[in-house]
């Protein structure tokens, strides 16, 4: 990784500054104030120390970083160089690499294969949502140990690498459902959480004025990952069965993410902490959760989650009602996420200058989108022009470039999914939302107006608290 040298005959060999040094004694967790943007916020939970740079930047890239006794290191730039965009594609790695984003297809295949298929849909739906359930719900409990201890990190990524490719692989010689719920949905999960945990923390170490735009590209692996898995796994079911199919994915896994731990790295190394001089316990800054700017960022995030889950549900379901053709009706959901990779990427960028205004354009663009383009969807090309345009404008979580996508609506919204769907009209295909699915089309619409409305209000907040 590339150093930024000292130039000695430009300063004065003055101890470093103690905004930016590593203290002796745990640092203050005192949370931000409101008139921080909402990305400057979830700062204050992701990380112990904290490293927010508005205004000293060249002072900054160029700092040297007091760590131990007598030892000083030269802090890499941010926003640029060889080290932070390494950071970034080990994260999008980390992000694009996943096993649950195929799960739909390898749940048709137990469904149909013995010794799975005597089990219930239900108990074979629990691989899959207790590998996401878990991954999303232990993360913040993840942050909050890693806060206290920092210089585990590193270890607990290859620990986690071990045990999760070697559960997977485990998995391969199971007989029993509940085998692979422990081995797959569980311990995959949790170590899935303890893999991805810390590029919430370093991503606002490593990027500050391009933060938007790196965490659009490491977020638009998801889309990336959801397009070519599928296929993948298909493939190889097709071809060899299960049980090798999980070995052939676990150990590829354990060569890709040994590459993606072995680059990712905090770009301010972790302090060298004596015993007893931990920080309090638990390293979480409470009052930053009734912050108006993290309220509202919160809701805005929550409508435009509730607003694509729909969406990448059921989009294949709506196109299947006018084709035939199984692999017309599924491609979509890969046009989709496809759109879903480069909108991750665009607003991202915006959000760089504005993140209210990536807000409010996601929010405005989605109901539009939702109410005409898949309203009157009468056609596959429609419907694919539909899975482009909302699949691009639909990325709103990029714009807070460090908030995780909203757990509740990755939980809750497959089941209210199911009673906006009316299967008993899937005959009509003559009016406005055709299919059964005119109610779930004005849920989207709506639900992305109120993030709409959502982004105003934080834009009014913020002007609120610049002028206070």
């Amino acid at each position: 990784m590339s150093r930024q040298p000292i130039e000695l005959d430009t300063i004065t060999p003055v101890p470093p500054s103690p905004a930016y040094s590593r203290p002796s004694t745990p640092p203050s967790l005192k949370p931000r104030t409101s008139s921080y943007p909402p990305s400057e916020i979830l700062q204050s939970v992701g990380n112990g120390v904290s490293t927010r740079e508005p205004t000293r930047q060249s002072s900054l890239r160029n700092l040297n970083l007091e760590q131990g006794e007598g030892t000083a290191v030269s802090l890499p730039p941010t926003d640029r160089g060889r080290g932070a965009w390494e950071f970034a594609l080990a994260a999008f790695i980390l992000e694009c690499w996943g096993y649950s984003y195929s799960f739909a297809t390898i749940l048709v295949y137990l469904q149909s294969t013995p010794p799975w298929s005597s089990s219930s849909l239900s108990a074979i739906s629990a691989i899959g949502s207790c590998q996401i359930g878990i991954q999303f719900c232990l993360s913040p409990l993840v942050v909050i140990v890693f806060r206290r201890y920092p210089d585990w990190v590193k270890t607990s990524l290859w620990v986690s690498l071990v045990v999760s490719c070697g559960s997977m692989l485990l998995s391969s010689w199971a007989t029993k459902v509940w085998q692979l719920i422990t081995l797959q949905g569980v311990m995959c999960g949790a170590t899935g959480a303890i893999l991805y945990t810390p590029v919430w923390i370093w991503l606002i170490e490593w990027f500050v004025e391009r933060r938007g735009l790196a965490g659009g590209i490491i977020w638009s692996g998801t889309g990336i990952g959801g397009f070519i898995f599928p296929f993948l796994f298909s493939g190889l079911l097709s071809k060899v069965g299960f049980a090798w199919m999980v070995r052939v994915w676990s150990l590829i896994t354990a060569v890709v993410f040994a590459f993606a731990v072995y680059i990712v790295k905090p770009r301010i190394p972790p302090p060298r902490i004596r015993k007893g001089d931990r920080g309090p316990w638990p390293a979480f800054p409470w009052k930053v959760l009734i912050d108006p700017m993290f309220v509202g960022m919160a809701l805005a995030s929550l409508f435009a989650s509730l607003s694509t889950f729909p969406v990448s549900l059921y989009l294949a379901t709506y196109a299947s009602s006018l084709t035939t053709s199984a692999f017309a009706a599924e491609i979509v959901v890969g046009i989709y996420n496809i759109a879903a990779s480069v909108g991750c990427t665009a607003l991202g960028y915006v959000s760089d200058w504005s993140y209210t205004g990536a807000t409010i354009l996601c929010g405005v663009l989605g109901t539009i989108i939702a109410l005409f383009a898949w309203g009157w969807a009468d056609t596959l090309a429609k419907t694919y022009g539909f899975a482009v345009l909302f699949g691009f404008s639909s990325q709103m979580i990029v714009a807070w470039s460090g908030a995780t996508r909203d757990v509740a609506a990755s939980m809750v919204m497959p089941l209210v999914s199911q009673k906006l769907y009316d299967p008993a009209q899937k005959g009509d295909a003559t009016s406005w939302g055709r299919f059964g699915f005119s109610r779930m089309i004005v849920f989207v619409g709506v639900t992305s107006f109120v993030s709409a409305i959502a982004g105003v209000a934080l834009e009014f907040m913020r002007r609120k608290y610049k002028k206070a």
